[in-house]
């Protein structure tokens, strides 16, 4: 006993219309390029995005101090980096070394204030670090 709706063994599938048939053989085809245009699109998108990765690579800054007096060289100053960006806040601090320099080697691009203090004096300089560069103060005289 079959169904009235249920194809029957002794007969032939009945053959599809041509636009069923193109959209049977072409949903495989679509699959593969919607899969293409997605791959294309994180391509694409990490293009755009290397750029602003690369920019926000860190810089650095060094110095030596040296006083106004005739001894010279700054001992155990303290020297702080804080940031004056509009969106970012952060602040880096190092002590001078031996011979009265200072090192700071990654810090994110951006406006800085630095700030030295030594006993009872400070000074106050503007700083600004780019991107993969290191800024050289050369030798700074703290009165």
């Amino acid at each position: 006993m079959a169904f009235e709706n249920s194809p029957s063994l002794d007969q032939p599938e009945k053959p599809r219309t041509p636009i069923k048939r193109w959209f049977y053989l072409n949903r495989r085809s679509l699959l593969v390029l919607v899969v293409i245009v997605m791959i294309l699109l994180m391509i694409l998108s990490g293009l755009a995005v290397g750029p602003a990765l690369k920019s926000a690579q860190p810089g650095g800054l060094d110095g030596c101090l040296h006083a106004a007096q005739p001894d010279g060289k700054l001992l155990a100053a303290t020297v702080t980096m804080e940031s004056t960006n509009k969106f970012s806040t952060g602040s880096f601090s190092s002590t001078t070394s031996a011979d009265g320099c200072f090192f700071f080697a990654s810090l994110p691009p951006g406006n800085y204030q630095l700030t030295i203090k030594t006993g009872s004096r400070e000074m106050q300089v503007p700083v600004s670090i780019e991107a993969n560069k290191a800024v050289g103060l050369g030798s700074i005289t703290v009165p």
